[in-house]
């Protein structure tokens, strides 16, 4: 009976998962007609606004109706807006200016431009975009961080560079600059003075990249000699100093502590791709005692493992940033400067374990950014200052050990948490469950809910684009 019951229903359950796919097809293709509805008026207010923008004939007064959007909404607006919009958005006009520079005064006040030289197209972008953040007749004068960085194969044109250095240098306070002796020598000239110079970065670079062996050397050596004429200029100013890629070992041109100028005003210090020899005599000049921000980089096959961090008095410090480094040096920094520290950056430690930090707490730590650290080890990390956190950002562990199962714990100050390139674990999982219902999680800057991620951690291991698909997907309806 039961079963001649079961076969006359068997054809209305196919009747009606026939209908519940035929509702399914036609809600699909009203989700791709809106979609496709946004996008025709997504394109339509592009064009609005760039008519806008060629028929602006006033841009010291474009905030138009914007005036009597309350504040809060503006803030709101803002937040969804990435650096370089900002930046372009806070240049409009002075009430924009003021606006924006009000709700974001953590990020501006310095405007920072990172050098890459892609050719004369590139170069007018960075014109036009200078000229309309420094050379407006409104706001404050603005602070000029320059960061001309190198492609694989030469520094950027040299003769843009200076253009731009002479032009802005009142404007400057702070460079990082690849400086060879022979293409940069008019930094030395008695016209040309940095006002406002107060942290310099200086990677020596070979100014002849055919050159090889000894004779390379040499013209690292005269670029080293010039980048300390340089400095001795500014030393009693420089409240930050980095110095990179002081990669020779040979004993003839080792560098020799009385040769570096002494900076008695440092703050910040930063050491990266240098050899142990030249490590040491660099860090012998700086006095630690004044240092609250440090970055270690080994970089390469410089781990600096053989530096004995009880050599130098680095018991002040409150950001620490530490990068392909033996555990040793690291662990040493982070428990002499338990109690001082409010920010750690820590990346690529060797060897690094749970055992080894099981005990480090950073009672007054509250931003935290981790990469390619084992996921048992960040956990651990991560618990010691749950307390105090307030914005974490995790970055792909790699290989690493990967947690196995869900720790429970809650976070009682936590803002924001960032995953960038991660991949749904039982790591993220334990993350986002100790999170608060305010705080903002993110995969690579997106916003998505706590709802959803446990939703996919409860279902199958997610990949960071299916991730962040559904979060876009998620902000159309």
């Amino acid at each position: 009976m039961n079963k001649k019951r079961k076969n006359a229903e068997l054809p209305e359950t196919m009747e009606n998962l026939k209908m519940k796919n035929e509702e399914l097809e036609a809600g699909k293709l009203i989700l791709m007609a809106r979609i496709q509805e946004l996008e025709t008026l997504n394109k339509k207010f592009e064009r609005e606004i760039l008519q806008l923008k060629e028929n602006c004939e006033c841009p010291q007064d474009v905030a138009g109706n914007f005036r009597n959007v309350p504040l809060l909404a503006i803030s709101k607006i803002l937040e969804f807006l990435c650096f370089d919009d900002l930046k372009t958005m806070r240049c409009l006009s002075s009430w924009f200016f003021k606006t924006v520079s009000y709700e974001f005064k953590s990020v501006f006040g310095t405007y920072h431009i990172e050098f890459f030289d892609y050719g004369p197209t590139w170069r007018s972008k960075i014109q036009k975009q200078l000229s309309s953040a420094i050379e407006r007749s409104y706001g404050p004068e603005i602070k000029f961080n320059f960061n001309f960085k190198t492609s694989k194969l030469d520094i950027p044109d040299p003769d843009f560079v200076k253009e731009i250095v002479l032009k802005y240098k009142d404007n400057i306070s702070a460079m990082y600059v690849y400086l060879c002796h022979d293409k940069h020598s008019y930094l030395l000239e008695q016209a040309v003075e940095f006002k406002k110079l107060e942290k310099l970065d200086i990677f020596v670079y070979c100014c002849k990249r055919s050159a090889i062996g000894n004779e390379r050397t040499e013209h690292d050596v005269l670029t080293m000699k010039f980048s300390n004429s340089f400095i001795s200029r500014y030393a009693n100013k420089l409240q930050h100093f980095g110095i990179h890629n002081i990669d020779w070992e040979d004993d003839e041109y080792k560098i020799s502590n009385s040769e570096i100028p002494r900076m008695p005003n440092l703050e910040s210090f930063a050491i990266s791709k240098t050899d142990i020899p030249n490590a040491l005599s660099v860090m012998r000049t700086v006095n630690f005692e004044n240092i609250i921000n440090l970055k270690m980089s080994g970089g390469g096959d410089y781990t600096l493992t053989d530096i004995d961090i009880k050599e130098f008095n680095i018991r002040n410090l409150s950001v620490l940033s530490l990068n392909n480094m033996n555990k040793k040096v690291a662990l040493a920094l982070l428990k002499i400067n338990l109690n001082t520290l409010t920010r750690l950056e820590i990346s690529n430690i060797f060897y690094f374990d749970d055992k080894n930090i099981r005990n480090v707490e950073i009672p007054n730590l509250k931003y935290l950014n981790i990469h390619r650290i084992s996921e048992t080890s960040s956990i651990t990390l991560i618990k010691n200052a749950a307390n105090t956190l307030e914005e974490i950002v995790i970055h792909d562990s790699g290989s690493n050990s990967r947690l196995q199962a869900v720790r429970h714990f809650k976070f009682s100050r936590l803002k924001k948490i960032n995953f960038n390139c991660v991949s749904i674990s039982e790591f993220v999982h334990s993350l986002t469950n100790a999170c608060s219902e305010n705080t903002k999680i993110l995969f690579n800057g997106e916003i998505i809910s706590k709802t959803l991620i446990n939703d996919l951690c409860s279902q199958t291991i997610a990949t960071f684009d299916e991730i962040i698909e559904i979060a876009n997907f998620n902000r159309l309806f």
